[in-house]
């Protein structure tokens, strides 16, 4: 059986990341004066999703030996370091945190920003990454998301055909490969080195889709406390390859463990997919997430 007809934006959106990341290499050449040079000591920052997306870049890049990078929330930055560049992601351009940085630091440091929305009042204020094919209807990202961070991974050098291919295996199987998460009741994402900014995505799409316990941590974190919440009809989801040991202890526990030998990047569609199951069990509508608007603009 295939994967149901889409039936929200969300659905439809997460349903183009393939094609999505099969394009990024063309706009990281495109776009490769924007974006950091190697050597250059570079901060990202973003607030909630993209946040995680700059973490997930900035231990990419630091791996790759091209240089300092550091990822901050765009309100809790310390971009005074002495920084070659700052990068800026932000699907909406109008976040009150990213425009009030970029207005601060205008003029006194390179900065480039990544943004979804062609009348975006960011334009002005940095250097562009235009990319329209990314915006969303849905409030929770997933394609921007995704989507940016495959341009820098290929701006790295990186080849995301593998991960392209893939993320439609997972995309085009059947519900019952989201067990045993999908029958979960609670669910502890844990990364290691780049894909701990995954594992934070992770549990926050969950989170704002379906209103569902989730936590996140670094892999080995998870036995320093975290480990106390595993029990039977809970998950522990590894993102990369486990740490020596970790699936005996999440077995210990009696929680189920789960483990991927793809690319963090498609694995994450896997919860992308169980963010569609959990909200329609729950009755819930996942492109209009509780509490939350598209972008975050705070009152003077």
């Amino acid at each position: 059986m295939s994967a149901p007809s889409t039936s929200t934006h969300l659905e439809t959106e997460i349903s183009t990341q393939p094609d999505d990341w099969r394009r990024a290499g063309d706009f990281a050449r495109e776009s490769a004066g924007l974006l950091p040079a190697p050597g250059a000591k570079v901060a990202v920052v973003g607030c909630g999703t993209s946040l995680y997306m700059a973490q997930a870049f900035a231990g990419l890049r630091e791996a790759a030996g091209q240089g300092v990078t550091d990822a901050w929330p765009a309100s809790e930055h310390r971009l005074d370091r002495g920084y070659d560049l700052v990068v800026a992601i932000t699907r909406s351009g109008t976040t009150t945190e990213i425009i009030d940085l970029l207005e601060q630091y205008r003029g006194k440091v390179p900065t480039t920003v990544v943004t979804a929305t062609a009348d975006s009042p960011v334009l002005a204020l940095a250097d562009p990454i235009l990319m329209p094919h990314l915006d969303e209807k849905s409030v929770v990202q997933t394609r921007f998301a995704t989507g940016t961070l495959a341009m820098l991974r290929a701006h790295l050098g990186e080849d995301l055909s593998r991960a392209a291919d893939q993320a439609q295996v997972i995309l085009d199987a059947d519900e019952s490969a989201l067990e045993p998460a999908a029958a979960a009741e609670q669910i502890t994402f844990v990364g290691r080195g780049w894909t701990n900014g995954i594992a934070n995505e992770a549990a926050l799409k969950l989170r704002e889709s379906a209103q569902f316990w989730t936590e996140s941590y670094p892999m080995t974190e998870y036995r320093h406390g975290p480990i106390s919440i595993s029990a039977p009809g809970r998950v522990v989801w590894a993102f990369g390859d486990p740490v020596r040991g970790l699936a005996d202890d999440v077995a210990a526990t009696g929680a189920d463990f789960v483990s991927s030998d793809v690319d963090p990047m498609a694995d994450l569609l896997r919860v992308h997919r169980l963010c569609l199951v959990k909200a329609r069990n729950a009755d819930l509508d996942p492109d209009h997430p509780r509490n939350l608007t598209r972008s975050i603009i705070l009152a003077d």
